[in-house]
């Protein structure tokens, strides 16, 4: 992202830190017996990944594209 100066370089990296931590969040919770399911777990990141699939890294993936195209 950076070396094709992607202009949401900083939110793109913001929400995988967001991510982490509100996983290992709800993992000690898991861990402590007092957080979600292991199926809560898995639901939270399958759909966190499929959001951010579809919303992030799409048009990052078509910005680098198009700056490939005009090397």
């Amino acid at each position: 992202m950076e070396r094709y100066s992607y202009p949401g370089f900083n939110e793109h990296k913001s929400v995988h830190t967001d991510f982490a931590g509100t996983a290992q969040s709800m993992l000690w919770e898991h861990a402590a017996g007092k957080g979600p399911s292991i199926r809560e777990l898995a639901e939270f990141m399958e759909g966190w990944l499929a959001e951010h699939i579809a919303n992030f890294d799409q048009p990052m993936v078509e910005h680098i594209r198009s700056c490939r195209l005009r090397d």
